[in-house]
């Protein structure tokens, strides 16, 4: 969890515990109003530190922004060339959700 992340938690439990309103509910609003206002490449990046930091750059699910070039799902082995950088969709021939990045082309 960022620094950031961490400081905004708790400015939002501060706040809520003074409004006496449930600061779950309150955070998830304010998280998604920071979401949708936010620029998809900041967001992108900042995923991309987080990867870096967990040390997984290779594997990459259902719903996360790849990188151009081939993957390859895990369950199955079908091959996903992206030609621009996308949203995962499930693997075509399986519907998993899961895939490891290859590189730009697939290394024979």
């Amino acid at each position: 969890m960022s620094q950031f992340t961490k400081l905004l938690e708790d400015a939002v439990a501060g706040f809520a515990r003074w409004l006496e309103i449930d600061p779950d509910a309150m955070s998830e609003q304010l998280h998604a109003y920071v979401v949708e206002g936010a620029d998809p490449t900041q967001l992108d990046w900042q995923h991309f530190l987080a990867r870096i930091a967990d040390g997984d750059l290779d594997h990459f699910s259902v719903g996360e922004r790849a990188p151009a070039g081939v993957l390859t799902c895990r369950n199955c082995g079908e091959h996903l060339t992206l030609k621009t950088p996308r949203l995962l969709e499930p693997c075509v021939a399986c519907s998993h959700a899961e895939y490891d990045y290859r590189g730009p082309t697939l290394a024979e």
